[in-house]
């Protein structure tokens, strides 16, 4: 994740830009107290755990500035999920009012006083410590004032104690601060009630009528490929499903953290166009809801040890736009795709940079063989590390939810046991390519052997596609560490059987019987267990 934020190491001037909303909120039922002292409604400890009554989701925005390790940082954050709770009690609540406080679970509570909502302040956040050495916070008010700091005047916090309530006025669909330059943050109440790293200004909370695109209904889908340059490393294939009805075109499966998100875009001829801003999903535990964004990359100029460097940064766009060949079933761009936090800050779990569609063609075909990275034994146990690719031998993309590979010892497949592994129901021979059994990143596999006495291992990649399966070479470890060095055992022909000896190209979940015959016309037979 990335976010985009100002630091000021020397505590400089913090320029905060402070905008009204203007928007209006329904009314909604009062709950008025008979008690209008605020002061008699603070709680006596912290709120922990939600409030009786009825919870409301809303989206947030506000300025934020914190510190740490003696450095400023300030951001604008926006769409952040936000529970606030109507209460049977006739309170109304805020949880977790401090966004960059992670970590902290409470709850302010404030009296509704026709369309205003009232906390008072200060009020208990909460507590760190043990009883020996305890520190109490409290949600305070402060200024931003001029300080002379060994002869050099900087800007810091200063508590407000005079400010002893913070207001907020119910309109339309918002919740609008009355006082939105006013900083509200915490204090630290052991220590003299000192600014404790956390302020916020320019609170709203609005409710988001934004709606998540579905794919169409009585449309099938067809399997696309989806490339793209991530932030760091080489270009990136996977699949994605597409559907047009119209001149509309669903996809989904482009996001990585999202991966049931759906988005849509246009055709107009040799074009797609897909908007910006389309709500992807409630991430729940991020608290945000998660907007694509659509960007470009443009090259500014910036000072680095003295001299000025190219950086690329992200020029957030109203739309992306394809190239489109209907025949061919190809869709290319130069421009960029985002999974992002919120709408108005580039704060993404993942940048695609130079994107490209692509229909995927389910043929067969024999995939790649395995590499080896290194494998080593103790006790009864083997740690592996490999490459399994998602291409065939002609380095052609290939489905990896189709692709599996095979453990040997010698020329007999090793079963993995479900009573060796958690994440096993039952026995599993054929391991799929995202298998959790393994380590997996990319193309790298890691996995552990439990109870197996190798003689040597090898290596062997499974394709089923189109109908067919077809096989990869085994690949057996190189002479390291008593491992006996082979060359790979050229597979000329794999057939399997089922238990009622029928012969099948396209194994499916169950056991079967696998006969190899190789290239120099041996054969060897073994049961393997197909998940």
């Amino acid at each position: 994740m990335k976010r985009r934020f100002t630091l000021n190491k020397q505590l400089a001037v913090l320029t905060i830009f402070l905008s009204v909303c203007s928007s209006v909120w329904p009314q909604t039922a009062n709950h008025e107290v008979a008690d209008n002292s605020l002061a008699s409604i603070l709680p006596d400890t912290v709120i922990t755990n939600r409030p009786d009554g009825r919870e409301v989701i809303y989206s947030e925005s506000s300025h934020n500035i914190w510190q740490s390790n003696g450095t400023l940082g300030e951001d604008n954050i926006d769409h952040k999920m936000k529970q606030i709770v109507f209460g049977n009690d006739g309170y109304v609540y805020v949880r977790n009012f401090i966004v960059h406080l992670y970590g902290v679970e409470g709850w302010i509570k404030g009296m509704i006083d026709g369309d205003t909502l009232r906390f008072p302040l200060p009020q208990k956040y909460y507590t760190m410590g043990s009883s020996f050495s305890q520190r109490d916070y409290t949600l305070m008010a402060f200024d931003k004032v001029l300080v002379d700091a060994g002869g050099q005047m900087v800007y810091t916090y200063q508590t407000d104690t005079t400010y002893t309530e913070m207001d907020f006025v119910m309109r339309d669909d918002s919740i609008i601060s009355t006082d939105p330059t006013k900083l509200i943050g915490l204090a630290n109440a052991t220590y003299g009630n000192t600014w404790s790293q956390f302020a916020m200004s320019n609170v709203t909370y609005t409710i988001n009528k934004d709606t998540m695109t579905q794919m169409p209904e009585n449309v099938t889908p067809e399997t696309w490929t989806f490339e793209y340059k991530p932030s760091y490393g080489d270009r990136v294939t996977r699949m994605v499903s597409v559907a047009t009805k119209g001149n509309e075109m669903y996809i989904k499966g482009f996001s990585q953290k999202f991966p049931d998100a759906v988005i849509k875009g246009r055709v107009d001829g040799n074009k797609m166009v897909i908007p910006n801003r389309q709500l992807l999903a409630l991430d729940k535990k991020d608290e945000y809801y998660a907007y694509l964004l659509t960007s470009s990359d443009t090259i500014v100029k910036e000072e680095s040890y003295g001299e000025m460097v190219d950086i690329t940064e992200q020029k957030i766009r109203d739309s992306i736009s394809f190239d489109y060949d209907a025949i061919d079933g190809t869709l290319v761009s130069a421009d960029n795709l985002i999974d992002n936090h919120g709408t108005d800050s580039l704060f993404y779990y993942n940048l695609y940079k130079a994107v490209a569609f692509n229909y995927f063609d389910p043929v067969a075909a024999t995939p790649a063989k395995p590499e080896w990275i290194d494998y080593w034994s103790y006790d009864t146990s083997s740690s592996l590390s490999f490459y399994i690719y998602s291409k065939d031998e002609n380095d052609k993309f290939i489905n990896p939810d189709s692709l599996y590979y095979i453990i040997y010892n010698d020329d007999q497949p090793i079963t993995l046991k479900a009573a060796d592994y958690s994440v096993l129901d039952s026995d599993m021979t054929m391991i799929p390519y995202a298998s959790d059994v393994a380590y997996v990143d990319g193309n790298y596999h890691g996995i552990t052997l439990h109870n197996v006495n190798a003689t040597r291992i090898g290596l062997q990649t499974v394709y089923i596609m189109g109908g067919e399966t077809r096989n990869s070479p085994i690949v057996y470890y190189g002479k390291t560490d008593g491992i006996c060095a082979v060359k790979d055992s050229e597979a000329a022909k794999t057939i399997y059987y089922d238990l009622s000896g029928r012969k099948t190209s396209n194994p499916s979940k169950g056991i079967y019987v696998m006969v190899v015959e190789h290239a120099d016309g041996s054969r060897s037979t073994s049961k393997v267990i197909v998940k």
